[in-house]
């Protein structure tokens, strides 16, 4: 066991009627100062609780002058300590020779987790001195270990074979070895975000990936979803830097597109409705949208209540969800930040394509 500077002392030992009851009894806590002085003299002996050290045993009277109390005192709650370690099994024990032992004082001051750290640091310096020896025992090459470079094991400029005079690309210099390593070639981020005219776009996607997503998602628009994704941008700041900051736009985008056909698969469908018909819903919806953000572009009242009034029947009901005056839905939409937008869209959408008004969508009523 350490001996490290200090001692544990278990808070539960407050709670113990008899040492309480001692306390009444005496008129005074002499009981728990020497129960803590005895826990602090075994962990000063470092002998696993027996209170001994190189100068020999202590016993009764030795306590007595360190505490600077009467022995008798000392020897008094000796006795109770040892009388309460036949109940519970937890305080001293005193042997015919007048020896005194702590019997659990190894199991108090060590917890598992010291046990698992003590472990684990030796595993560690176990690991640290095989890598030492480098993959060689004895002078032995072990294949299964690898070899460092040094001087010795790399060929000098005259020994490289004819015909390897340049260095292959996929190869880098390191500054400090000088020795060739690969360089990792991430094929997730082989798609690019690009900044074009102030907008972001995606530059690499081939028709291979196009078709890939299709097969998986074969009931969602792909460019539509990779605007959503762009516009994720301005609604989804943290999550949109964290993609751009990683890179890994392929699995980021297949995983988009996977994640848009189990939310279409899940959506409720009607007798003689197909996804088609939901989609081409859905583009209905986004354009009936478009044209209520043109109605408020004019900032005059009396302009938006105009445009609104040329507004779909379908979608003047749709903007009563957001306001009773549709012309006002509108006005509140004016010069507002896109974040609030997108919150009255979040209203406008559900409602208009849960609206009953007939609409015609791709050469049927809706």
């Amino acid at each position: 066991m350490a001996a490290y500077p200090w001692a544990k002392l278990w808070f539960k030992v407050l709670n113990d009627t008899r040492l309480r009851r001692a306390h009444r009894s005496d008129g005074n806590a002499s009981a728990l100062g020497i129960w803590t002085a005895l826990i602090l003299i075994a962990k000063r002996c470092n002998n696993n609780g027996v209170l001994e050290d190189g100068d020999g045993k202590i016993r009764c009277d030795d306590v007595a002058d360190i505490l600077g109390v009467p022995v008798s005192v000392v020897r008094q709650n000796l006795s109770r300590f040892a009388r309460w370690h036949e109940d519970d099994d937890g305080w001293i024990t005193v042997a015919e020779d007048g020896t005194i032992t702590l019997p659990k004082f190894k199991r108090m001051q060590e917890s598992e987790s010291l046990e698992r750290t003590r472990r684990y640091l030796t595993r560690q310096k176990e690991r640290q001195d095989n890598r030492q020896v480098d993959g060689q025992i004895d002078g032995v090459f072990d294949a299964k270990k690898p070899r460092s470079l040094d001087a010795t094991t790399v060929a000098s400029e005259e020994e490289k074979p004819k015909g390897r005079e340049s260095v292959s690309p996929a190869l880098v210099l390191t500054a400090d070895s000088g020795q060739p390593k690969k360089r990792k070639d991430d094929g997730w981020k082989r798609i690019k975000l690009v900044e074009k005219d102030g907008r972001f776009a995606f530059d690499g996607i081939t028709e291979e990936d196009r078709s890939e997503w299709q097969s998986l998602s074969p009931d969602i628009d792909i460019d539509r979803e990779l605007i959503k994704v762009l516009n994720r941008e301005g609604t989804h700041p943290q999550w949109f830097a964290k993609c751009k900051k990683g890179g890994r736009w392929v699995a980021t985008l297949k995983t988009w597109m996977m994640n848009a056909q189990s939310y279409v698969k899940q959506q409720p469908t009607l007798p003689g409705r197909t996804f088609a018909d939901y989609r081409a819903l859905d583009h209905a919806a986004e354009r009936e949208w478009q044209r209520v953000l043109e109605a408020g572009q004019s900032n005059d009242f009396q302009k938006i209540g105009f445009a609104v009034h040329m507004l779909h029947e379908r979608t003047i009901a749709a903007l009563k969800a957001i306001d009773k005056d549709p012309a006002n839905a509108v006005w509140k939409m004016v010069d507002i930040p896109i974040r609030d937008q997108l919150t009255y869209k979040a209203v406008f959408i559900p409602a208009w394509k849960a609206s009953g008004i007939p609409y015609e969508i791709d050469g049927g009523n809706r």
